[in-house]
């Protein structure tokens, strides 16, 4: 059997100690390092998670193996979330677009605060706002929920990191509890407090998403 024969599952073993071996400075040989990129190519035409996830951290940032490829990381990052909806991949990919690693470093974000005011919740707000974080998150976009303190708001992005203050008084006037909606170069925008399809259609609205 040559080494081109092995299954999928000591390829991925190599990658994955060969992965260990450059976070932890250890040095490789010529042949170690030939070998894994000839596994990593075989994995990634097998369409492997697994090594798909490499790619994503070693571009990100670049390493001794793979050089800085911001767009490349972000390409893999957001098809392993698409994949998996593991929060951890949309952590990353939230910190390439808000610090603007794909952007000239021009930061990024998109950011939705839900809000009630006087501590009167409706009945539906857990339900829809549940909902309507997970369709923020599957696309990026940051959330908070506030019901005190609009003069100062706290945005934070997946792995809790402070994006944004901002004061929300001047957009909530007069309403009872909604969502404002803040993304950069733009008005930020409120909405009163509806169903979960009127909102989803808001937000896709106003972050410019392509399919409404």
């Amino acid at each position: 059997m040559t080494d081109w024969e092995f299954p999928t599952e000591i390829k991925d073993l190599y990658v994955d100690y060969v992965y260990y071996c450059e976070n932890k400075s250890i040095e490789l040989t010529p042949d170690q390092v030939t070998l894994f990129y000839r596994y990593m190519d075989d994995l990634m035409e097998e369409g492997s998670i697994f090594a798909l996830k490499i790619m994503a951290f070693m571009h990100y940032g670049g390493s001794s193996l793979y050089p800085c490829d911001w767009e490349l990381s972000r390409q893999c990052f957001h098809a392993l979330y698409e994949i998996t909806q593991g929060r951890g991949f949309g952590n990353e990919l939230g910190k390439i677009y808000y610090y603007g690693y794909c952007n000239d470093s021009v930061p990024e974000y998109s950011a939705v605060v839900f809000f009630y005011n006087d501590n009167v919740k409706p009945e539906e707000w857990d339900e829809t706002v549940e909902m309507l974080q997970a369709f923020c998150e599957d696309r990026s976009v940051f959330y908070e929920e506030v019901k005190t303190g609009f003069a100062d708001v706290a945005i934070h992005d997946f792995t809790l990191n402070e994006v944004l203050r901002v004061d929300m008084q001047p957009y909530i006037q007069g309403l009872p509890a909604g969502m404002v909606m803040f993304k950069k170069g733009e008005t930020p925008k409120a909405v009163r407090f509806g169903s979960f399809e009127r909102m989803q259609i808001e937000i896709k609205r106003y972050f410019k998403m392509l399919s409404l």
